[in-house]
């Protein structure tokens, strides 16, 4: 389809069809649902979720709004007027956003309702001054009558059949009050009922855009937001950090209304697709050590190098690399492994052994070297340039519990509390040695086959990338600079 400059935009269906609705009953009517919503589930078991959004009937005088809710907090995505793309950048060019008519709501209506009840000489003002009045000449009238029983010669305990002087016009004057609050209460109680449907309906509106928003960067092309979430522009991909359970992932379409308080609204549809998002699908690269660490150690038992055919996979990859794209670490240390379709995962319920099986000393040794155990103690790394550089390295550990001390005081900190055991330590710092030693063998075979220039930038960006990760050992994230 073209946009309005004439502009194809291959990304995207021409924009014709039957739209589906969502429906609610209001006041005995059917209306089609302003603000659309899809409960969905990330898919957890240690992947990364992937939602991929399609928008259907792009106004360009209403910007399209789309929030995505997760764990409480509130990613926004905006709909541009040119490119008809989702993006968290909120410029718009013109026409009415959303924020807008929450905007006009709350200073158009509720601000000038708020005026005329609680502002000077305002309805609640008035009552309340009414009120006091009205108090004031009780106490007064309760004082006249306190006083003529005292000044008479002759207390009864009957009450006077005459009202001393003053009483009469004083409960006139009250009377005249209450007429006088009776009217003002009329005319303010449509405009009260008005003031808290309209307070209820920012209400609304602000929880539906979100009120816990989570910043986010822009880096090269791909907004990178605090909590590690994604989002890439040109795919109209949002894409979750991996994590162990899965979580509630609420996605709402706005539907801007051609009035704050009106019915009518912009017809727009959203269409959502929920993946697990494989980043490391096609890689560049891919190396496997298995079995690579002594018994309880984080060093390596043979030095790190890269196989001819490593190299020359590298060598092609650094001479095409354009130095534009975010360098990212997935660092992970698993603890306990198990294989599950062919393929190696962080064992969700795990349970440790004592010892390897075995009676003799012998046994015990060829249980540790039998598949069952050795397959387990395995260290990967893939590397895979898409929209950035990443570079994934994950360790596991075999079910037998870990003899290994640390020296990092935040994991000795987390074993103590019992959120993490011997096996997710160990794995962690197994993670870091690797990271170490492919990032120098890496590094040094860039320098060779990259030009001065593009090296330079390349080795400044990596090495503040790396600066900056975490390493999460089993959920946790941990600095990469406490090692």
């Amino acid at each position: 389809e073209r946009d309005e400059d004439g502009i194809w935009n291959n990304g995207l269906p021409k924009a014709v069809g039957l739209f589906p609705y969502q429906l609610e009953i209001r006041d005995e009517q059917v209306y089609s649902s302003r603000i659309a919503l899809a409960k969905l589930e990330s898919l957890g078991d240690n992947l990364q979720t992937n939602l991929h959004f399609d928008v259907w009937g792009y106004n360009t005088n209403k910007q399209t709004t789309v929030v995505i809710e997760r764990q409480g907090k509130s990613y926004r995505l905006y709909g541009s007027s040119k490119t008809k793309f989702l993006s968290p950048d909120s410029t718009f060019s013109s026409g009415i956003t959303f924020q807008k008519i929450i905007n006009d709501l709350n200073d158009a209506s509720y601000q000038r309702i708020q005026k005329k009840l609680y502002g000077q000489g305002g309805f609640v003002t008035q009552e309340n001054k009414i009120l006091l009045q009205i108090k004031e000449l009780e106490v007064a009238i309760q004082d006249l009558l306190v006083a003529e029983e005292k000044s008479s010669k002759k207390p009864t305990k009957k009450q006077p059949t005459y009202e001393p002087e003053g009483v009469s016009e004083l409960k006139e004057k009250i009377s005249e009050l209450k007429d006088e609050l009776s009217t003002i209460r009329d005319d303010m109680e449509p405009l009260l009922e008005t003031y808290n449907e309209t307070m209820k309906l920012i209400d609304y509106y602000q929880q539906n855009i979100g009120v816990r928003m989570v910043p986010f960067t822009e880096k090269e092309g791909i907004y990178v937001y605090e909590d590690s979430c994604l989002f890439n522009p040109k795919t109209q991909e949002f894409i979750t950090p991996a994590s162990e359970n899965k979580e509630l992932l609420n996605i709402r379409l706005i539907a801007i209304p051609d009035d704050p308080e009106g019915i009518s609204a912009d017809e727009v549809m959203l269409h959502v697709s929920k993946t697990d998002f494989n980043s490391m699908a096609s890689p560049d690269l891919q190396l496997v050590l298995k079995d690579g660490f002594s018994s309880d150690k984080s060093e390596m038992k043979n030095s790190f190098y890269f196989s001819s055919d490593d190299s020359l996979k590298l060598k092609k990859f650094f001479k095409s690399y354009q130095n534009h794209s975010p360098i990212v670490f997935d660092v992970y240390g698993q603890g306990i492994g198990v294989w599950q379709n062919g393929k190696i995962k962080k064992d969700l319920k795990p349970h440790e052994l004592s010892s390897y099986p075995g009676i003799s000393e012998e046994d015990k040794i060829n249980s540790r070297e039998s598949f069952p155990f050795s397959s387990l103690r395995r260290t990967q790394i893939t590397v895979k340039k898409s929209h950035q550089l990443l570079i994934k390295i994950e360790s596991f550990t075999d079910p037998v519990r870990s003899n290994f001390n640390t020296k990092n005081n935040k994991l000795s900190d987390l074993q103590k509390s019992g959120k993490l055991t011997t096996n997710d330590i160990l794995s962690a710092h197994r993670s870091v040695t690797m990271l170490t030693e492919f990032s120098e063998a890496f590094l040094s075979l860039a320098q060779k086959e990259m030009k001065k220039e593009l090296y330079e930038e390349f080795y400044k960006k990596y090495q503040q990338s790396l600066s900056e990760s975490m390493i999460f050992v089993s959920s946790i994230p941990v600095s990469l600079k406490s090692f």
